[in-house]
């Protein structure tokens, strides 16, 4: 139902407030009737704090004309009845009523603003700089799985063995339910010995860690050196936004609004994350340590094509917070699909892990490195069933 430009009469003018507005496409894309959409959002918020007055999703149906008429609508909507803030984790509540001034970025935005505001006296400018929005716009891209960069991804494919998703996806099925984050580190890693079925002819020994027990995105990454695992830890190191800055950033969620959202914790820590990189606090990874590692993402954050290839395949996934993307890192161009040696040896690596996981979870005291090595010898049916793999942890 459209808003009511008349429902603002009775709203006292706040002497403070001054709004900012755009419609900005989100970073990301989706899929519809079979064709890629790109989402865009109209944003309101206020100068000087960023939070939110309204924030919707426009549908795009009617063009630009309809969009524009979303915003107002959101306008309308949020001055009358705003949404709470959230400071140092108590919710505040915003009184209604009308700004002093607002700032939009486009003349026809602009223009519809003023048929609404227009009455009140209230004057509505444009300009690019708008420093405020552009914060918040930052992290409510984060939050709904925007990249800081995106370009329009083309369709997934993979050059593979056909016989090989289906094992591999039932394999990180049982990794995800296993949950090894919630009480293993990262470090020390595991060694898996594959002997002549390694990645490589140069590769015998995997190294394995659990990624994800500090919140971060839910990973099992196989290392082919023990150099490859230190230089991934010293780049992360040096990388890794501090803990102050990732949480003055989810303390700015709570205050721009997005703290009653129902945003769970890791999901706030995921999208610090990239808000970090965005804002150039964190630079993202180089990826120059060779290995296999398989990311394990919402659905949301998937690509709608990758999703596609999956569900064509009929391929098993633990939840929806347990999309699996499986690449080879460590070579000139980033990240890549893995061949099908590769895809061999990180099964076989994975199911050896597994085994490990459920014959010793009970020995595991969560996030204690054992003073004794853990070690199994694992069937992997990958290799035939009278193939056992060494894994050993920690490694040494």
């Amino acid at each position: 139902m459209p808003a009511d430009p008349d429902s603002l009469q009775s709203l006292p003018r706040h002497p403070k407030l001054e709004l900012e507005g755009a419609i900005r496409p989100l970073k990301l894309f989706t899929v519809n009737g079979g064709r890629y959409e790109q989402p865009a959002i109209a944003l309101w918020v206020e100068a000087g704090t960023g939070r939110i007055c309204s924030l919707d999703i426009v549908t795009g149906k009617n063009g630009r004309v309809g969009d524009i008429a979303e915003a107002i609508d959101g306008l309308v909507f949020g001055l009358s009845d705003p949404r709470d803030a959230v400071i140092h984790g108590k919710t505040v509540e915003v009184e209604p009523g009308l700004p002093q001034r607002v700032v939009v970025d486009d003349a026809s935005l602009a223009e519809a603003t003023r048929a609404v505001l227009d009455r009140f006296n209230i004057p509505v400018h444009v300009s690019k700089d708008l420093p405020a929005l552009d914060s918040t716009y930052s992290i409510v891209n984060a939050i709904m799985g925007g990249d800081h960069e995106v370009e329009l991804p083309p369709p997934f494919s993979w050059d593979i063995d056909p016989a090989l998703p289906l094992p591999l996806f039932q394999t990180i099925a049982r990794y995800a339910e296993l949950a090894p984050w919630k009480y293993l580190h990262d470090q020390p890693p595991m060694a898996i010995s594959l002997g002549e079925n390694g990645p490589r002819d140069d590769i015998e020994t995997l190294y394995g860690c659990v990624v994800g027990s500090l919140g971060d995105s839910h990973a099992i990454t196989f290392f082919y050196t023990l150099a490859d695992t230190h230089r991934a830890v010293d780049e992360d190191e040096e990388l890794g936004t501090s803990d102050e800055d990732l949480e003055a950033i989810i303390a700015e969620m709570g205050a721009i609004g997005i703290g009653n959202l129902d945003v769970e914790r890791d999901d706030a820590l995921e999208a610090a994350r990239a808000v970090a990189v965005d804002r150039g606090l964190r630079p993202e990874p180089s990826w120059e340590w060779e290995s296999l590692t398989c990311f394990l993402s919402n659905l949301e954050n998937s690509h709608p094509s990758y999703l596609t290839w999956m569900q064509e395949r009929a391929l098993p996934v633990a939840s929806d917070r347990d999309i699996p993307r499986l690449v080879r890192t460590g070579e000139p161009g980033g990240p890549r699909e893995v061949d099908d040696r590769e895809a061999r040896a990180f099964l076989a690596a994975l199911q050896a892990v597994n085994g490990l996981l459920e014959g010793f979870r009970w020995r595991i005291v969560p996030y204690v490195v054992p003073s004794e090595p853990l070690v199994a010898r694992v069937p992997t049916p990958s290799l035939g069933t009278d193939r056992l793999v060494e894994v050993r942890w920690p490694f040494i």
